[in-house]
C-alpha cells in the first residue's frame, strides 16, 4: 500500500493526546499526536474510518510561536508523556480550552468556563510515584506508545529526586529480577522510595525466587512488599500508608486541591464517596467537618482511622467500608456530598443522587469523558452546574484534573 500524506491546519487539543487537525482537501478530521493548535503540518495518513482517520506528523510547515525542543530524550518513544513539544503556559491554556469544549459538545454546558488554579506548579520533577514494566529479557522502563513493549528509561524528567534515584538503583538489578518480577510501583513515601513487585504468575509465595529477590533489592532499599497471586508477602515492617494503593501523585498539586475543595464547604455534615487513605476527609475533620467516608479498601481505611486517631479526630468520621455503588443504593445521603471516583467516573453514583435530599455535590475528576456523561446524569437529575475549577496536576501530559460544583435546582 502506498503511503498517502496530507497537509493538515490544528485546530484543538483533544482527549487522549492527539489533536484535532482539519485536512485542506478532504471533509473529515484528522487525530495527530505531538501537534500544537494553530500549526500547519504535513502528516501521513494511518487510518481511515468513517468518519475521521489518524494520522503520523511528517513535518511541521508552520510552527506555533509556543513550541519548544522536547527537554526528554526518550519523548516520542515512551507512551508517558505526550505534549512535551508545548511551552508549559499554553499547554495549560490549551487543556482550559479542551475542558471548555468537552462541556459543550459532550455535556451540553455552554455557560460554565474553566478556570485555572495553580498556574506556579512545577512542571517538571513532581511525580511521586511511576509504574515500571520489566520484560522477560530484562527491559525495565515504560511501555513504547500503543504497545506492550517495554521501552528502558534511566531518568524521568517529570518525576522527583527520590523516584529518580530509585530508578537509577534499579536498573543494574533489572536482569536477575526480569525472571521472577513484571513490574515495579516507585512510591515516594516519608523521604525514601518504597517498593511493590507484582510477581510473574508461575511463582507461588513460597517460592524462594522471592527471597533471592528481596535478598538482591535489599542492598539498596528498605521498604519493599511483593504481590503474588493476589497476595501480599512483606519483608521487613509494614509501611504507615500502604504503597502501591490510590494516592495524588502530585504533592503540591494535590494541596491545592484539597485547599479548594475546602473553599467550597461550610461545616454541615458530608457524605464523602471514594474516601481512600483520607486525602479529603482528614482536612475536612480537622476543620470541624462531621464525615461519613465510604471507601472500599481496607487497607486505606485502615492507615486513615490511624492518622485521625494520632489527630486527635476519629470522634469526626464514620467510615463505611463498601463500594460506593453499594452504598448509595441503600443509605441516604447528607446534604452535601463530595466524590473523588478514579477515571472510569461515577455513572451509577450519579444516578441515585437525589435533589430532595442533596443540596450540593463536588465532584473531583481525573477523567474528562466521564466527567461530561456524569454532569448530563446529574443534570438530568435536578443538578445545575455552577462552577469547574482545572488542576495541573499531570503537566507534559493530557490528562486534567478538575473540582466541579453542582447545586440542586
Amino acid at each position: 500500500m502506498s503511503e498517502v500524506s496530507a497537509q493538515v491546519q490544528v485546530l484543538a487539543l483533544a482527549h487522549g493526546g492527539a489533536s484535532i487537525c482539519s485536512a485542506r482537501d478532504a471533509g473529515k478530521k484528522v487525530f495527530v499526536r505531538y501537534a500544537i493548535p494553530g500549526e500547519d503540518l504535513e502528516v501521513r495518513i494511518d487510518t481511515e474510518e468513517k468518519n475521521f482517520c489518524t494520522g503520523t506528523l511528517l513535518r511541521v510547515i508552520t510552527p506555533s510561536p509556543a513550541r519548544v525542543t522536547p527537554p526528554c530524550p526518550y519523548f516520542g518513544a515512551c507512551g508517558g508523556c505526550d505534549a512535551q513539544q508545548i511551552e508549559i503556559t499554553k499547554q495549560r491554556a490549551l487543556k482550559l480550552a479542551m475542558i471548555r469544549d468537552a462541556l459543550r459538545y459532550q455535556a451540553g454546558v455552554k455557560t460554565i468556563e474553566p478556570v485555572l488554579r495553580g498556574a506556579e506548579l512545577p512542571a517538571f520533577s513532581y511525580r511521586n510515584r511511576i509504574g515500571l514494566h520489566l520484560s522477560a529479557a530484562g527491559v525495565l522502563g515504560f511501555y513504547r506508545p500503543g504497545t506492550r513493549e517495554a521501552l528502558k528509561i534511566d531518568e524521568c524528567l517529570i518525576c522527583d529526586a527520590t523516584i529518580n534515584s530509585a530508578l537509577t538503583a534499579l536498573q543494574p538489578l533489572a536482569k536477575e529480577l526480569a525472571p521472577t518480577i513484571a513490574k515495579i510501583v516507585v512510591e515516594h513515601q516519608e523521604r525514601e522510595p518504597h517498593l511493590v513487585l507484582n510477581v510473574r504468575e508461575e511463582f507461588g509465595p513460597n517460592d524462594p525466587a522471592l527471597a533471592e529477590a528481596h535478598a538482591l533489592l535489599s542492598r539498596s532499599f528498605r521498604q519493599m512488599r511483593f504481590i503474588c497471586g493476589g497476595q501480599e508477602i512483606f519483608f521487613g515492617p509494614r509501611t504507615a500508608h500502604p504503597a502501591g494503593h490510590f494516592s495524588q501523585v502530585n504533592a503540591a498539586g494535590n494541596q491545592i486541591l484539597i485547599q479548594l475543595v475546602l473553599g467550597h464547604l461550610d461545616n454541615t455534615p458530608l457524605t464523602e464517596l471514594y474516601a481512600g487513605s483520607g486525602n479529603f476527609t482528614i482536612p475536612l475533620a480537622a476543620k470541624g467537618i462531621e464525615v461519613t467516608a465510604v471507601e472500599i479498601d481496607q487497607a486505606l481505611v485502615d492507615y486513615a482511622r490511624s492518622r485521625l486517631t494520632e489527630l486527635g479526630l476519629s470522634s469526626r468520621v464514620r467510615f463505611e467500608i463498601s463500594s460506593c455503588e453499594k452504598y448509595v443504593r441503600s443509605a441516604q445521603l447528607a446534604k452535601t456530598v463530595l466524590l473523588d471516583p478514579p477515571r472510569i467516573g461515577a455513572k451509577e453514583i450519579v444516578k441515585r443522587i437525589d435533589p430532595q435530599h442533596t443540596a450540593r455535590v463536588i465532584y473531583v475528576s481525573c477523567g474528562l469523558p466521564t466527567l461530561c456523561r456524569d454532569v448530563q446524569i446529574l443534570g438530568s437529575r435536578g443538578f445545575e452546574l455552577k462552577s469547574i475549577e482545572f488542576v495541573d496536576m499531570f503537566p507534559q501530559t493530557h490528562h486534567v484534573e478538575t473540582v466541579s460544583i453542582f447545586e440542586a435546582n
